[in-house]
């Protein structure tokens, strides 16, 4: 197994995560939106947004990973040339966006924590601690994948 092929196996894995943690942002929205607590309908409908976005991102990451193992694949066997001229400006402006993605979620992470802190509003309070939660569960993923994008593009560089 060539170390293409296991990029594109952990990127389908990190997908299966997004989804699977969407699946369980969706039940505990659903169950705190039918408590009568404003603090956990707050919590409920910042975890049903974010779940959603993580779900439609890790179907769309499965799909689009495998078809682009796919492509990577036949490269290797037919032109490797196209790797150099297609995946690494690809894999740049990937990297290049995780940046972007960690600023926005620490944006989010801090006005959580503001809201949080400072809100008279239960329901505020609620939808703070669904932000921290949420985004925090983001930086961390998106810091794994930043790290694997940077490692395969050094890869891709040195071979390529």
């Amino acid at each position: 197994m060539n170390k293409i092929h296991e990029y594109f196996i952990a990127e389908r894995n990190q997908s299966f995560v997004f989804i699977i943690l969407a699946s369980a942002g969706l039940i505990f929205s659903f169950y705190f939106l039918i408590l009568s607590n404003t603090f956990y309908n707050g919590l409920g409908w910042s975890l049903i947004t974010f779940a959603i976005i993580k779900l439609i991102t890790g179907v769309n990451k499965f799909y689009k990973t495998k078809n682009l193992d796919n492509k990577m694949m036949s490269f290797l066997k037919s032109s490797k040339k196209s790797i150099k001229n297609i995946e690494i400006p690809r894999i740049k402006k990937l990297s290049g966006n995780f940046k972007y993605y960690r600023y926005v979620e620490i944006v989010l992470i801090l006005f959580g924590l503001l809201l949080f802190v400072f809100s008279n509003n239960s329901f505020w309070e609620g939808i703070g601690l669904g932000l921290i939660i949420e985004c925090g569960i983001l930086y961390i993923i998106n810091y794994i994948g930043e790290y694997r994008n940077i490692e395969y593009l050094k890869f891709l560089k040195k071979n390529f």
